[in-house]
């Protein structure tokens, strides 16, 4: 096969979005305006796809991350669908990983710190103490 024809042959399968929500709704009495909502919903998806496609800082990813997570998100639990169709790797857990980090390298810190001798020591010898020898004056 030819280049061009196998490239035609995958043009064919993609649908546009209005072929896509016809499919969706075929068979069944709905409205134009639901249909509208319906095509709207899916252009945001794809927009929202693309435009995290083009990014390619990690600083970006997770700003566009919180500009499109938020309460509303949240309150309808539509996070997983979100990210599903956007394929957007999330940056949410990070605060739970950073403290686990923290314990680890603070419990590091404080091993090292009672390892030097200068701060710690098991047993004092016989010459760590001062001692003083009174007389009595007689």
């Amino acid at each position: 096969m030819g280049l061009k024809r196998v490239k035609n042959k995958l043009c064919k399968n993609i649908h546009s979005l209005r072929k896509k929500v016809e499919a969706l709704i075929e068979g069944q009495i709905v409205s134009p305006a639901v249909k509208k909502k319906l095509l709207f919903s899916e252009v945001i998806e794809k927009q929202l796809t693309e435009n995290y496609r083009v990014l390619t800082k990690p600083a970006q990813k997770r700003i566009f991350w919180k500009s499109i997570s938020g309460y509303v998100i949240k309150k309808y639990k539509q996070k997983s669908y979100l990210k599903k169709t956007t394929s957007v790797v999330t940056y949410e857990n990070n605060k739970s990983r950073t403290r686990l980090i923290n314990q680890e390298f603070i419990g590091q810190q404080v091993i090292n710190f009672l390892e030097k001798d200068e701060y710690s020591r098991l047993c004092p010898r016989k010459n760590d103490y001062v001692t003083r020898i009174y007389t009595e004056n007689l």
